[in-house]
């Protein structure tokens, strides 16, 4: 696994868990905002449903109307500055899911 992958303006970090931005200062992220990030990096362009997501990151079956996923996202776009309404990485597909839309580049 690499260590360092690039996506948008931003970098993982993926032993020490830490988003950096363009200015190269770091942050780190909880475990769940770690988990879902490491899905869609691992599943970039690729529409995934929440159901999805949710059995990605935990590891099992999402309960019936749960709507957890969408908290997750929300804050990890938040994390990467952006909003719901005009977020250009990690996009809502209506009806659908989400997708990260960025090419993803190995660095290190």
């Amino acid at each position: 696994m690499a260590r360092i992958v690039a996506f948008g303006d931003w970098r993982l970090d993926r032993v020490t868990r830490e988003l950096i931005d363009e200015r190269g200062m770091r942050s780190a992220l909880s475990g769940a905002d770690f988990s879902l990030l490491q899905v869609f990096l691992e599943h970039a362009e690729q529409v995934l449903s929440r159901e999805a997501l949710f059995d990605l990151t935990r590891g099992r079956p999402a309960p019936p109307l749960d709507r957890s996923i969408d908290v997750h996202v929300c804050r990890l776009r938040q994390r990467l500055g952006e909003d719901a309404q005009h977020s250009q990485l990690i996009r809502t597909v209506r009806g659908t899911g989400y997708v990260l839309a960025a090419r993803v580049d190995v660095i290190a």
